[in-house]
């Protein structure tokens, strides 16, 4: 079942944690080589310096856990994910890093809630908002940075895969309305980071990117593989309820938005750095 706090639908973290064991091996290769651009701006302006301590929360397969490991050694950057598949990517495009890096497998919230206070310089979190209770976390995040740390965050907005929730309300008629489980924009992040001291912005931007592809259920099987579709609905339905549904909306995709180049989806992948 899902869990539900306030008016947020999030994933159970076991479902999450499965999704992801499944798409680690081509994780990076369907989503991360997508968002490339947004993603090195974060490590850019997180300004990391040598000694900085810094959170990775959700490293995924640990990309840019090394990345920001190089850029702040010899201090430590901890890895946090809940997916065993991901933390064994990292293991090992770290392994012969030589680099101080410490892989942890638990929920970020939890971690948050655990950690030391003031125990970071920096802290990242890249497309996780839509695997946790965020308007519940990020008052929290403010807590584990240390005065004068930064935290730098990345993930989608609500207004995401347009094409998706059109066919989608084509089909239910607008009688079964879905959202994506994210915020609706970088006001709504930042003013949530301020309640727990983290008022100071120095970074907030969107960057748009649009994907093409050749039929509906090729976006389709990108979605499910890449990890990007795992939305919470999903969690109740079987795999063959999944696939049938995908057929469907794939159709959909076809009637209503191929053009001469393919079928696109498009998503806003939105930055924010703030200090303490």
């Amino acid at each position: 079942m899902a869990e539900k706090t306030g008016e947020h639908d999030i994933l159970a973290p076991k479902h999450v944690q499965k999704t992801y064991d499944k798409v680690a091996s081509t994780y990076d290769a369907l989503w991360t080589q997508h968002v490339a651009e947004p993603n090195a701006r974060i490590t850019k302006e997180l300004r990391l310096k040598k000694g900085d301590r810094v959170a990775d929360l959700a490293c995924g397969t640990g990309l840019h856990t090394l990345d920001m490991a190089k850029l702040s050694a010899p201090s430590e950057v901890v890895g946090v994910d809940y997916s065993e598949g991901m933390l064994a990517g990292a293991k090992e495009r770290l392994s012969d890093a030589n680099l101080p890096v410490t892989l942890v497998h638990a929920k970020a919230e939890d971690f948050i809630d655990s950690a030391a206070p003031d125990s970071f310089d920096a802290v990242s979190m890249r497309f996780m908002l839509a695997y946790l209770d965020w308007a519940a976390v990020l008052p929290r995040l403010g807590r584990i940075v240390a005065p004068g740390g930064r935290v730098g965050i990345l993930t989608s907005l609500s207004n995401a895969l347009p094409q998706l929730w059109s066919v989608w309300d084509k089909l239910t008629g607008g009688a079964l309305p879905m959202t994506a489980p994210v915020p609706d924009s970088n006001d709504q992040i930042v003013a949530l980071l301020a309640k727990g001291g983290l008022t100071n912005v120095i970074g907030s931007w969107e960057y748009q990117i649009r994907l093409w592809f050749d039929d509906g259920m090729q976006a389709m099987a990108w979605m499910k593989e890449s990890g990007y579709g795992t939305h919470p609905a999903l969690q109740y339905m079987t795999p063959e309820a999944v696939q049938q549904l995908m057929q469907v909306v794939a159709k959909g995709l076809e009637d209503d938005f191929r053009t001469e180049q393919g079928v696109p989806l498009e998503f806003t992948a939105s930055g924010i750095l703030v200090r303490k």
